[in-house]
């Protein structure tokens, strides 16, 4: 695959020679600050986010040739943006074409920085708010029937108040065993919630509107859709909590934390801050595979509830007119 993107790349690196065409093909290098692209957190955050910034603040044609790094099986998500410009390979060939083209005047070089923290001891975790900003508005306006489309079928089903989404941590795309992988295991090999049945039957018998979910297949549009419409989310330290970036101000995020490093611990709580998303901890008891006091889970929700359930009820009206 990465021979035959090298291929096309290079016909179109031709092709604007013989045109004189204005725009450069672009090889594209999003430098994450930590962890992998082909993880969801860095990707969103470390990649999708600040590509969807740098196109809207150069306001970069969507048909303009760019050439990325492959994001392995999160490529589908990219791919959703329907920019046919848009050119992915495998990151070593990505590299190494770099080094090829640096000095040609055909292509234009660039390198830009991921939105994305974690992996450094006594890192600060500051997020460029306004940046994310941009990026999440241009993923937005590049989705907006798909998300329609997924919003009116979820309002079809969802019922009741307050929404109450609880993420389920799936299977491992087998991807991510294999020698392919940047940084192997994902989803529920990383960490789980071992009573997380439990939880979900005891909320559900209180909230009508509880709904449990699994993510790993889901698009980008479906789970802009489910965060957007949430007014409760209930989620484990890891990935579906990048999805905080769709939900609406006045929100409430609930993060099950299963005693991470302390250069992990505010990453969530930092990003719901940027967004004006409310955020309150629940420590997860016996590791990264134990249960969560399910005492404690229902008095949060409760709170949440009792206290936001007006507004958010009211935001996410008006945001849905």
């Amino acid at each position: 695959m990465s021979r035959a993107v090298f291929g096309n790349f290079a016909r179109r690196i031709k092709a604007y020679g013989s045109t004189g065409r204005a725009s450069r093909p672009l090889h594209l290098t999003i430098q994450a600050n930590a962890g992998s692209c082909e993880h969801y957190y860095h990707f969103i955050l470390g990649y999708l986010l600040p590509l969807a910034a740098h196109l809207a603040r150069r306001e970069i044609a969507g048909d303009r040739v760019i050439l990325l790094r492959s994001c392995g099986p999160l490529d589908r998500i990219l791919h959703e943006l329907s920019l046919p410009g848009l050119l992915c390979c495998e990151r070593f060939t990505h590299a190494s074409i770099r080094k090829t083209l640096e000095r040609s005047s055909r292509v234009e070089i660039d390198e830009i920085k991921g939105f994305d923290f974690g992996h450094l001891p006594g890192e600060e975790v500051l997020y460029d708010g306004p940046s994310i900003g941009v990026g999440v508005q241009f993923v937005r306006e590049r989705l907006v029937p798909a998300i329609e489309r997924a919003r009116a079928e979820l309002n079809a089903s969802w019922t009741g108040n307050p929404r109450v989404l609880m993420i389920e941590r799936g299977e491992s795309d087998p991807y991510y065993q294999s020698c392919l992988a940047e940084v192997q295991s994902s989803a529920n090999q990383r960490r789980s919630v071992a009573n997380h049945g439990e939880l979900a039957a005891s909320m559900a018998a209180v909230y009508p509107g509880f709904r449990s979910v699994r993510l790993e297949t889901a698009s980008l549009a479906e789970q802009i859709a489910w965060f957007g419409s949430t007014d409760i989310l209930v989620a484990q330290h890891g990935a579906a909590l990048s999805n905080i970036v769709w939900m609406r101000p006045g929100a409430h995020v609930i993060e099950i934390d299963p005693d991470v490093p302390p250069n992990l611990r505010t990453l969530f709580c930092r990003l719901a801050d940027v967004c004006e998303v409310s955020y309150a901890r629940l420590r997860q008891a016996a590791g990264v595979f134990g249960p969560a006091p399910a005492g404690e889970l229902a008095a949060l929700v409760a709170a949440a509830a009792s206290a936001n359930g007006a507004a958010l009820l009211s935001s996410r009206d008006a945001i849905a007119n």
